[in-house]
């Protein structure tokens, strides 16, 4: 790279003037200006300053995303609750059929059934060991999910329900209880949700949807 470089002050008299420089350029060109009691200061952009900039660029876009890779909060209440699985699993044993609560859930695709009336239903095993499931409910009207396989790794925020029976409305869920309501409070989806709700959200495989 040619090296560029200004002067500070006022070129000596002793200059060659035969032919002014046409272009500002020319003078960083010309060696033989030279400020009046200063040394003439030049600047080179070198590899080494490209790299580093390239380097804190990248840096300063990579802190930008993974500020956006934070996951959403599970509010209920006004209170952030962390992963409750172990409460869900007891909610399961002991509530009566439609008890409603919220919850916070981790665990891994187990099954994955027909959707139906807009919402894709899976099954995910909450505790492998004990063989402990639970069934997703999700509004597709929030968006599309990948294709579903045994073994992807889940996380759900939204509202359990024990389905352990049938209603006049519902069949009772395959797994005793579900989880629904896996997405935003529906403002602006055309969904005609209420605003109000605690919203929720589903993570399949670190990424998040129904926002």
């Amino acid at each position: 790279m040619v090296p560029f470089s200004f002067d500070i002050g006022q070129v000596s008299k002793n200059a060659k003037r035969s032919r002014p420089p046409a272009l500002a350029s020319e003078v960083a060109l010309q060696p033989q200006y030279q400020v009046k009691g200063t040394v003439l200061m030049k600047f080179e952009l070198t590899k080494v300053a490209k790299l580093a900039l390239a380097l804190s660029l990248t840096l300063c876009t990579q802190l930008a995303l993974a500020g956006n890779d934070v996951d959403p909060k599970c509010i209920s209440n006004g209170q952030d609750i962390g992963i409750n699985n172990a409460e869900v699993i007891h909610w399961k044993h002991t509530t009566k059929n439609q008890f409603l609560a919220r919850a916070h859930v981790q665990g891994t695709v187990s099954k994955v059934f027909p959707d139906h009336s807009g919402h894709k239903h899976f099954e995910i095993k909450l505790d492998a060991g004990a063989g402990e499931t639970l069934e997703i409910v999700y509004n597709l009207s929030f968006g599309k999910l990948p294709a579903l396989a045994a073994g992807m790794p889940v996380e759900a925020c939204g509202d359990y329900i024990t389905s352990n029976a049938a209603t006049s409305a519902y069949p009772a869920s395959p797994d005793g209880a579900i989880l629904h309501w896996l997405h935003g409070t529906g403002k602006g989806q055309g969904s005609g949700l209420a605003t109000a709700h605690d919203a929720g959200y589903l993570e399949i495989s670190d990424v998040i949807y129904g926002q």
